[in-house]
């Protein structure tokens, strides 16, 4: 696995991922993703873990994709599983999952992030749907990710802006379950695996089960069929090259008054 997606496991039982880029504010790529999902299949199956987290080193948590990988990604005509296909794969481990949210949470990571059972969020911490003002919506699989997350309402706002919020509305919108200042977050964080570690295991992984079952969200393969025809190219527009290309050279967008 690469060394931009770190991994532990304590004498507990909690098994962590760490994102680890921090020259790029902890972006990931396919090497990353394909790990996540890889660890979390191979810790889902294993008795012995309690827990799944998911944090970033140093000063973030993870600003999404890497601008530069994502687009070569794009000209290569084999598949890979996408970020929101890792999606499922965290939505859906048996083993409880958490989020440590320090400094930048944006775009795939974010979503990411949304898919855990909880997250708990530094008063640092700054939250995007930014794929608009990289000039391509979000699509049929990210949108209800992000509207499980923090609501219709709040999607309809968030991803129409790709504004940045923080700490505080993200607990008002529910995305995040506590948030704290940056000195106690660590504090938080094992407070919130001690309270882990008082439910039986097996019982937390069915109650998990049980919540996905009756409380599913994602649109049927008909609606996302439908779907699919508004979002055809969108990634290869006028405007996704633009979005793109002002990123990379940090520069407002040629649409930006």
């Amino acid at each position: 696995m690469t060394s931009k997606l770190l991994f532990s496991i304590d004498a507990r039982g909690i098994a962590t991922l760490t994102f680890n880029f921090p020259e790029r504010r902890n972006a990931y790529d396919q090497d990353v993703l394909d790990g996540i999902a890889h660890h979390c299949r191979t810790l889902g199956a294993d008795p012995k873990i309690r827990a799944i987290v998911l944090r970033g080193a140093a000063e973030h948590f993870s600003a999404g994709a890497d601008v530069k990988w994502h687009a070569e990604q794009r000209k290569n005509p084999t598949p890979v599983p996408s970020v929101f296909d890792i999606c499922e794969v965290v939505n859906t481990t048996p083993k409880p999952t958490m989020a440590v949210v320090r400094g930048v949470c944006a775009g795939g990571a974010l979503a990411l992030a949304s898919c855990c059972d909880i997250l708990i969020a530094a008063t640092d911490a700054v939250f995007a749907i930014p794929e608009a003002r990289l000039g391509f919506p979000p699509g049929p699989s990210s949108a209800p990710v992000f509207i499980r997350a923090v609501g219709l309402r709040a999607f309809r706002r968030l991803g129409m802006t790709g504004q940045k919020f923080g700490a505080e509305e993200a607990l008002r919108n529910g995305l995040a379950h506590q948030i704290c200042a940056p000195g106690e977050l660590e504090a938080v964080y094992e407070m919130q695996i001690k309270e882990l570690m008082l439910s039986a295991p097996v019982a937390a992984g069915k109650t998990k089960l049980l919540a996905a079952r009756v409380g599913r969200e994602f649109p049927s393969a008909e609606v996302l069929a439908e779907l699919a025809p508004l979002f055809a190219g969108a990634m290869d527009t006028a405007e996704a090259a633009e979005g793109r290309a002002s990123f990379l050279e940090k520069r407002k967008p040629n649409w930006a008054l």
